[in-house]
């Protein structure tokens, strides 16, 4: 397991829309800081975050927790959520999970 803190940067913001990257995996104990600032960014006005999660490894129900919920606060005020280089492994357990087919997943 990766033992670093879920730390992220927008790597690009215009008015109502952001990419941000998180560093290391989606798991319980690295999420607050995430939780935190995504939720700061659709209080902000952002209404189309798109997450790189190229640097993501792991992803846990916790970290799963958090896309649909910020998915579902995007969707409040009709915006969308996106997720793209997504790993292999990830983006399998996320069209087991049927995800897919409610927000934008796309691989590396």
């Amino acid at each position: 397991m990766n033992d670093e803190v879920v730390s992220q940067q927008a790597v690009l913001q215009a008015a109502d829309s952001a990419v941000t990257k998180p560093d290391g995996d989606l798991v319980a104990a690295h999420l607050p800081p995430f939780r935190s600032r995504l939720t700061a960014m659709v209080a902000a006005g952002i209404r189309h975050l798109t997450l790189d999660l190229g640097g993501v490894r792991a992803i846990d129900s916790m970290g799963i927790g958090l896309l649909v919920s910020v998915h579902n606060s995007l969707r409040k005020g009709g915006g969308e959520l996106k997720l793209i280089h997504v790993s292999k492994d990830i983006l399998a357990l996320l069209q087991a999970m049927r995800i897919n087919q409610h927000f934008s997943v796309s691989g590396n």
